[in-house]
């Protein structure tokens, strides 16, 4: 497991905000399943045309080819190069794929047996084969904006196999290459170093330059480490013992506890996820126990609000990473959308799992492969 932070031990207090109940903290009707593996991408600016269009081409052009590397050749510093792992991201779209055609068909109620990623596809195995029209028209209608991402691929015997598109792959991986660079940039920004810049280079690499700083060894985890905080509820039905022996149901997931390895069996579906995060911050309490504190946005408040609503009584992990921090039992309904993290951190660790958190999630994997030393101009 990667773990950029060591602790001590782990668990969390959800404060419940002390004002009345508000119109958006009601419960909300349930989102309609839709294939969140492949969203539609944002539309992009055109830029402008004609006279404008090369002012605005050559202005650019000399901003990104001059300006970082001119403050890094003037004061020294460090350049890293961070590339995107694209095998683990394949893997993770898949699993994302299979995951969204499982509630596809659970909604469309279309009865299926296995549903399984192998080479490079994800393929469902359908109990009646007279079901496979009805059931590619129903995943299709679904694929809503990302009409080229998918190919439905009918192959008989009630197989239907989906594999993402070279064109699909391609985009949304470029996505996310761009989203990760400026979690990136925000992390750097935190850090208050004058004049660093962040970039993206090519397909799959973001460019780092630290001017002034001599050393970045200390920063590449910052840079690197993804950071997500999901909350996510338990599945009592079964011990993470038994469901290791005797398989985990297809809805859940065996995650392993920050510290103590203790498994648990916690439903795949995140009731509450990092991008409803608004801010996160460290803060010291009068008992001297450093701790992070974080809110939720508008939506993140109203999904947690009808989570702990409707499973009173039921225990929910608090996961970090894949990793379980602890799993507190809901007492009663909680609409305030706050919270704050006891760990056992030291100053520094709740500052710095603050700063990885208020910056936002990393939607890749990303590795050191190059890092320069570059000595200040004479």
């Amino acid at each position: 497991m990667r773990r950029g932070i060591a602790l001590s031990s782990a668990c969390l207090m959800l404060l419940v905000g002390l004002i009345p109940a508000r119109a958006e903290d009601r419960p909300a009707a349930a989102a309609r399943c839709e294939l969140t593996a492949f969203p539609p991408l944002p539309a992009m600016t055109p830029e402008p045309s004609g006279w404008r269009g090369m002012l605005y081409g050559a202005m650019h052009a000399f901003a990104r080819a001059d300006a970082p590397d001119a403050a890094l050749k003037q004061l020294g510093g460090s350049s890293l190069t961070m590339r995107a792992d694209l095998e683990v991201f394949r893997a993770a779209l898949l699993d994302d794929l299979r995951n969204d055609i499982r509630c596809l068909t659970r909604e469309a109620r279309i009865a299926h047996g296995d549903l399984a990623v192998r080479d490079g596809s994800v393929e469902l195995h359908l109990r009646e084969t007279t079901s496979a029209p009805r059931a590619i028209a129903a995943l299709a209608a679904a694929n809503g904006g990302a009409v080229d991402a998918i190919d439905f691929v009918d192959a008989g015997d009630g197989l239907i196999r989906l594999t993402p598109t070279d064109e699909g792959f391609a985009g949304r991986f470029g996505a996310m290459l761009d989203r990760a660079t400026e979690v990136v940039a925000g992390r750097v920004k935190d850090l208050g170093i004058a004049k660093a810049s962040v970039a993206r280079d090519g397909a799959d690499r973001i460019v780092i330059r630290l001017p002034g700083v001599k050393d970045a060894s200390r920063f590449v985890a910052m840079f690197s480490k993804p950071a997500r905080l999901e909350l996510r509820l338990v599945d009592a039905s079964m011990s993470a013992e038994d469901a290791l022996k005797s398989g985990v149901p297809l809805d859940d997931d065996v995650l392993y506890g920050l510290k103590d390895k203790r498994p648990w069996l916690v439903a795949k579906k995140v009731s509450v996820g990092g991008e409803h995060l608004v801010e996160a911050y460290a803060g010291l309490p009068e008992s001297g126990e450093p701790y992070v504190y974080f809110r939720l946005d508008a939506g993140g408040t109203r999904a947690f609000a009808d989570t702990t609503r409707e499973n009173v009584g039921r225990p929910f992990a608090i996961v970090l990473d894949d990793a379980v921090i602890s799993a507190p039992v809901i007492r009663e309904p909680i609409v305030g959308g706050t919270g704050q993290i006891n760990g056992g951190f030291t100053i520094a660790e709740a500052r710095y799992l603050g700063l990885l958190l208020n910056s936002g999630a990393l939607p890749l994997r990303l590795e050191l492969v190059d890092q320069q030393t570059v000595a200040p101009a004479k």
